[in-house]
């Protein structure tokens, strides 16, 4: 099996056909939906997906966890940011520049304004309990591991009256922990409407294709964040710098223009 599901067969899994199309073993899904089966594939899986808004250049996102680490590789802009949750709970970054070879990595407390960060939560599947929490639930489609939740929410102004065309909605795999779609509607200062959509189209669960992936960098020449400032002769660093890749608290995300997110998870 190759361990690799499209996002359009997702609801016909998840509501327990047997057309599994050679993407996934039917007796880690389907036979066998029980807790520990769904636990076995949210701890090690992948996720291909496209971000797009307002008819920009779509940005690819591939996505991968397990155990203790995640990645974030956007190839379309040769970069990836790991994360690794240490022993004692705080999170490490290192960036990865895949078309130069070359890493930088950071301290636990090179990041969030020197205070570290704890929020594994966000960082491992994008969207906070808080979050999920804050939205509303408007249903639930199939079962077992490949279920799906929509949520939505509607942002409102300071009189509580619904914000014109703004809306966020969010499809959710509850069991896997993991985003299918996540769709935000909005209005800037200036009146302009723009859509921006996080979609999946891939979702890989070969647990040695998922370790392969997060180690797919590690040989890379790395760099300590705190050592940049001594290599100023070193033209790739400068580079970087120069660009904005190289900060302390760098978020990791990025939308459809390929610009930094700030923050830690899509909100």
């Amino acid at each position: 099996m190759s361990g690799l599901i499209h996002s359009r067969t997702l609801s016909a899994l998840a509501a327990g056909t047997a057309l599994l199309l050679g993407f996934i073993s039917p007796r880690a899904v389907l036979a066998d939906e029980s807790q520990v089966s769904c636990d076995a594939l949210r701890e090690a899986l992948g996720a291909s997906y496209t971000i797009s808004s307002n008819g920009r250049q779509d940005v690819s996102l591939d996505f991968w966890r397990a155990g203790n680490q995640v990645m974030y590789h956007y190839p379309d802009r040769d970069v990836a940011d790991q994360w690794t949750r240490t022993r004692n709970g705080y999170l490490k970054p290192v960036r990865y520049f895949t078309a130069d070879e070359r890493a930088i990595e950071y301290d636990a407390f090179d990041i969030n304004g020197g205070k570290g960060s704890k929020d594994w939560e966000s960082r491992s599947r994008w969207i906070s309990q808080d979050r999920l929490d804050s939205m509303q639930l408007m249903g639930s489609e199939g079962e077992g591991c490949l279920r799906t939740e929509t949520y939505e929410v509607t942002p409102t102004d300071r009189m509580g009256k619904p914000l014109p065309f703004s809306k966020t909605s969010l499809t959710w795999l509850p069991e896997l922990q993991l985003v299918e779609r996540y769709l935000v509607r909005s209005t800037d200062s200036l009146g302009q409407r723009r859509i921006t959509q996080w979609r999946m189209d891939e979702l890989k669960t070969d647990k040695a294709l998922v370790q392969r992936s997060l180690q797919a960098f590690d040989d890379f020449a790395a760099t300590d964040y705190a050592d940049v400032g001594d290599n100023e002769s070193d033209p790739f660093l400068m580079k970087m710098i120069r660009l904005g890749f190289v900060q302390h608290g760098a978020s990791g995300f990025y939308n459809a223009d390929g610009s930094p997110l700030s923050g830690g998870h899509v909100h």
